[in-house]
Parts: C-alpha cells; structure tokens; sequence
C-alpha cells in the first residue's frame, strides 16, 4: 500500500487542518472539471490556462460596468450610489462626457474622454445608460438620455439636499431621443462582457436582450449555457428587471 505524507499545522486544530485540505481538494477538483471542458472542446490545456490568467488581471474600470467603443473610447457606468459617487468626485475628468437617462434610478455614465467622441460611440454610451437603468426594471421599450460636460454638473446647491450618487445638472443638454434598451453579452477578449446592443460586432458569440418575462436566474441560466460560461458571471452582467433574448 502506498504511503501518503500530509503536513500538519500545528499552529492549526486537527479541524482547520482537515477544513484546509477539503478547500485545497475543492479547488482541485473544479480545475480538473475546467480543464476537461477545454479538452472536450478541442482547447490546447496551456492556452486555456493563459486564457484563465488572461481574465483575473482586471482593468481598472472593470469594476464598474463597462465597454469599449468601436473607437476604443472607454464608457463605464455606476453599479450602485457609491459607484456613482466615485466615478463623479474621483474618476470623472474635465474632457470626459457624463450621460444620464431620463429617469429617476439610472447610473451616473461616463465616457472617458467624451468630448472628443464620435457619433456612435455617444450613441452606444446612450444605449448602455438607459439599459441599465430602471426602465429596465418597467419594462419599456425606449426612453430618453442626456449628454452634459463636468463643468455642468454641482452638488452645490442653497436650499436643497443633493443625496449621494446624485447631482444638479445646470446649463443645456445635448439630447438623445426614443434610444431603444437594448444589451448584448458575450466575449471581449477572453473575458464575459455585456455591451450596448450597438457595439455587438465587438463581442464574441454575442447574444442580444432586450426587457422581457423571465427572471434573472432563468435568462442567465439560458445565456450560461448557450456561451458556455459561468451563470453567476452572467447574472452579475444583467440590469434589473426581467429579460428575454432577443
């Protein structure tokens, strides 16, 4: 009978000494599955695993929702209040362009370097800012969005409270009438992304959705499979609100 050597911490109960070597053995055991899949679909083992390392080295805007123009104009929105309030008073710079929907709930959208942006890149930021926001949620077709410059844009005000993750607009707004929600979500380079419906070409094996019936859980679930990807990295991708494929 083979001898097998395991290494005690003796700094550690026998219990977390046993709990650590069932963590090592999990993560074990989902590599072998990742890596089964690879070879099933005809992927070099060695590639798959650059691929992997590929996708843990995240942007920096990766943190928010994000996309990439097909001018290479970077477009990152807010998940939350906090989000919002970051890209505001640390992320936002004097030549990016901030657009809003014309709604209340909708994230804070920025284009990085926005004011030197072409057409199609105002009009996907304008996708992408509705889409996630709750008109989602309600299930409309189309609504409004507004383009504004930082220097339109206070928290200072006499006589009103501005909450966080909001902000006064002052001056005119350039408008973007009737944009259609609409998303798609597939591969940017390696890694799972949902772009506005505008930019699909730039993704991989894209799928298009729209406002719908479903739940989260039911469309993500349909999406994982179709892409082969992992369903909670799809959930994370999808606005509020139900969804269909379009």
């Amino acid at each position: 009978m083979r001898e097998i050597e395991i290494e005690i911490d003796l700094n550690r109960t026998l219990h977390e000494n046993a709990s650590g070597y069932y963590e090592k053995a999990k993560k074990a055991k989902a590599k072998i599955a990742r890596m089964e899949k690879l070879i099933e679909s005809g992927i070099n083992i060695r590639e798959g695993e650059k691929k992997e390392r590929a996708v843990a080295k995240r942007k920096w805007y990766e943190k928010y929702r994000w996309f990439i123009s097909k001018s290479k104009f970077i477009v990152i929105a807010g998940r939350n209040a906090n989000q919002n309030e970051r890209l505001y008073k640390n992320i936002m710079r004097d030549n990016d362009l901030f657009m809003h929907a014309e709604i209340v709930g909708a994230p804070f959208t920025i284009i990085k370097n926005g004011v030197n942006a072409d057409e199609h890149t105002l009009l996907a930021a304008a996708q992408f800012a509705v889409s996630y926001s709750r008109a989602w949620k309600f299930g409309y077709a189309t609504a409004d969005v507004y383009a504004v410059k930082k220097e339109q844009l206070t928290k200072k005000t006499s006589g009103m409270y501005v909450k966080k993750g909001a902000v006064i607009v002052l001056g005119e707004r350039r408008w973007f009438r009737n944009v259609p929600l609409k998303l798609c979500i597939g591969f940017y380079e390696s890694r799972i992304a949902c772009f506005p419906e505008l930019c699909k070409n730039l993704l991989k094996s894209a799928v298009s959705i729209v406002p719908g019936t479903k739940s989260k859980e039911e469309i993500a679930k349909v999406i994982a499979n179709k892409l082969n990807a992992n369903i909670d990295e799809v959930i994370a991708l999808l606005p509020a609100g139900e969804t269909d494929i379009a």
